[in-house]
């Protein structure tokens, strides 16, 4: 199969909404307080190390240690800025294979996080009557909520293509892999079913989405006892399918919304699911002591 590239958007974060920089704020506070406690540090040791006689070699530093640089409105995404617009300028002008390529550039002087804007941008497409929905789309990037927004637009034909090192092998190499979210829509679909149910596979990608909140994103905290890397997804996925039944249906409602995109949450429901999912935390927060403690006396 060939696929023709008509469209390039290349884009870069413009300034978040608050509560996105809120998280940031806290974060970078952290990192903060980290690298002056690891300068501290390191001083002391250079000290030691020169006091025993032995050759310290010089650290090197870097501009782009300090997040902060890549903010928006800095003068490091000006540069950025400044460089995308001449790389895009100069291929359209001598690449024949951009000659049937359109480019529209967000740079950091538009509002909202580059993959936002990216959805935005499909969403706005789709509400046009000469809208093809057979139109494919792939987005490149590493950030896992490109997964859930792909999701959430419902859109089927969407591709993420992603970048990853070898982690094998002497030689660094990098190598590029695509989730297909029609793909993982079928595996959702097949994994949020609850049995003898019918159910709307659309609505299952809402609750799902929803559910995957409780982990916590760039723009909330998370519930502490669910981790992502103690299987906390498989976990909400349980809780849910074992639920639905006794919550009488689906969490998220788009029925009596006007706009296209809003929903609301059937508190009832949801509140069905919390003491549900409540029952399983006591039996978490006792497992991580009991790997604490194994942890801090490995020889008991």
């Amino acid at each position: 199969m060939i696929c023709i590239i008509h469209l390039q958007i290349p884009t870069a974060d413009g300034v978040a909404p608050m509560s996105k920089m809120t998280k940031l704020q806290q974060r970078y506070f952290k990192t903060a307080k980290y690298r002056a406690d690891s300068e501290a540090e390191a001083i002391l040791l250079t000290e030691i190390f020169r006091a025993q006689g032995k050759e310290v070699m010089p650290r090197d530093t870097y501009e782009l240690q300090n997040p902060v640089v890549k903010m928006p409105g800095t003068e490091f995404m000006e540069k950025i800025s400044a460089a995308l617009e001449y790389f895009i300028h100069e291929r359209l002008n001598t690449d024949p294979e951009w000659k049937d390529i359109k480019v529209i550039l967000s740079d950091a002087n538009v509002p909202g996080e580059g993959e936002h804007k990216i959805m935005s941008f499909i969403r706005a497409q789709r509400s046009m009557e000469n809208y093809d929905p057979n139109t494919r789309h792939c987005l490149h990037g590493h950030d896992a909520d490109l997964i859930m927004l792909a999701l959430a637009s419902h859109e089927v034909h969407i591709s993420i293509l992603r970048e990853f090192d070898n982690p094998n092998g002497r030689i660094p190499a990098r190598f590029y892999q695509f989730v297909d979210i029609w793909v993982l829509r079928e595996y959702l679909e097949l994994e949020m079913k609850t049995p003898g149910c019918k159910q709307d596979t659309e609505r299952l990608i809402d609750d799902f989405i929803f559910i995957c909140f409780l982990t916590g994103n760039d723009f909330i905290p998370r519930i502490p006892s669910l981790e992502i890397n103690e299987f906390a997804v498989d976990l909400l996925i349980e809780v849910y399918k074992t639920t639905f039944n006794k919550m009488g249906g689906y969490m998220v409602n788009t029925d009596k919304i006007k706009d296209k995109y809003g929903v609301y949450l059937e508190v009832t429901r949801l509140e069905k699911f919390f003491h549900e999912l409540s029952l399983c935390e006591e039996k978490i927060l006792l497992k991580r002591y009991e790997l604490q403690e194994v942890c801090y006396h490995p020889c008991q």
